[in-house]
């Protein structure tokens, strides 16, 4: 058994684990996927096989849309936060960016734009856990 990380040549290998959906996503310059990978016992020649994934990669996040109540049926803070959002977006590159909502009217807005709800439950881990520090 090995970690290493997958170099992105091989990335058509995560087909069938949890990364299926977003290893076709992620900048190969950015994004590090670690596998652990076994021989197989019928075939040595053959590719290892992958019996764990873990993509680490950076991720743009839009985070805290709020409108004020008595602006939230007009349309016109959220037409003008979408410009933002657009702008920021460009001026990142970026192809998408994941957000959450806490509330009915935040839910339809990102499905409006398109938005998919991700599964699981999602955390933020402080690295010093993970580094031991």
């Amino acid at each position: 058994m090995r970690a290493r990380l997958l170099p992105p040549e091989e990335w058509d290998r995560l087909r069938g684990t949890e990364l299926e959906a977003l290893y076709p996503l992620l900048s190969p310059d950015a994004a590090k996927i670690i596998v652990i990978e076994v021989e197989r016992e019928e075939s040595p020649d053959a590719f290892p096989e992958i019996v764990g994934t873990w993509a680490v990669y950076p991720q743009v996040h839009a985070e805290g849309i709020w409108i004020a109540p008595r602006f939230r049926s007009k349309g016109v803070v959220a037409k003008h936060l979408m410009e933002g959002l657009a702008s920021v977006l460009s001026q990142f590159e970026a192809s998408g960016f994941c957000t959450a909502s806490m509330s009915d009217e935040v839910t339809s807005l990102i499905k409006g734009l398109g938005g998919e709800e991700l599964p699981g439950k999602h955390f933020v881990v402080p690295a010093p856990h993970i580094l031991g520090v």
